[in-house]
């Protein structure tokens, strides 16, 4: 029985308790989204499994799979997937299905295709209020990624002023934090710091503060962590 605590608490903005069915549905949400960051096998094999039992009729996983499916299939492949998931773009109906597959294309496994899926984000295919989902999504699913999307704003920042110039500045902002969110050393802090002090963006500096000060936090905390024995009782940990 799930208690009233923990209803309460997935809906903060409401003082009506969820029922245990949509509690279920907002925690199976919540895991799915989280397992391609594990790299997880398993969405795949419920997403044969319910397919077999042609749990729904479309050729296409539900929403709520959707996206999580995308990543995974398309880390796992190549261009064969990433061909897959522009058509889909293209033939999909619904704006929410294009947008789980711009989140999918943020799962490209090879330099050459971030680089192709991050061009056809600005390449005007894509709405002006979703064509960041690209970049958002790619930082957040690597190393690489995280590295490519900062490398790729650098080299292309005239062209996303170009595109957002008349629109709200919430729009850049989003390519921003697509782009530097999530570093965590000092010198990466300088780097962002000094390629904005020469390329200044006023409408968006608040944001670009935000995301410094929080890799500068993120850095001082690393550095604790490093200094102190828990790094060694980690990497102890995982090798058993």
């Amino acid at each position: 029985m799930i208690s009233q605590h923990t209803a309460l608490h997935l809906t903060p903005c409401s003082d009506r308790l969820l029922t245990s069915h949509q509690i279920r549905d907002r925690l199976t949400e919540r895991l799915i989204w989280i397992m391609p960051a594990y790299e997880s096998t398993n969405l795949l094999s419920v997403h044969t499994k319910l397919r077999e039992k042609r749990a729904w009729r479309a050729p296409h996983p539900p929403l709520l799979f959707a996206q999580a499916v995308y990543k995974l299939v398309l880390a796992g492949g190549g261009e064969a997937e990433f061909e897959t998931l522009l058509r889909l773009f293209d033939t999909l109906a619904l704006n929410e299905e294009k947008k789980s597959t711009l989140m999918g294309l943020g799962a490209a496994p090879t330099p050459e295709l971030r680089t192709r899926a991050l061009e056809f984000a600005i390449s005007g295919k894509v709405k002006l209020q979703d064509f960041f989902y690209v970049s958002l999504s790619m930082h957040r699913a690597s190393a690489a990624g995280k590295a490519q999307t900062w490398e790729f704003f650098k080299q292309n920042m005239s062209r996303y002023t170009a595109m957002t110039d008349k629109a709200t500045s919430s729009i850049l902002d989003a390519i921003i934090i697509g782009a530097i969110s999530g570093f965590a050393t000092e010198a990466k802090a300088a780097e962002v710091r000094d390629f904005f002090g020469a390329n200044p963006l006023p409408r968006n500096e608040r944001t670009i503060t935000q995301q410094i000060e929080a890799i500068d936090a993120s850095a001082k905390y690393l550095q604790r962590v490093q200094a102190s024995t828990a790094k060694e009782w980690l990497e102890s940990y995982l090798q058993k």
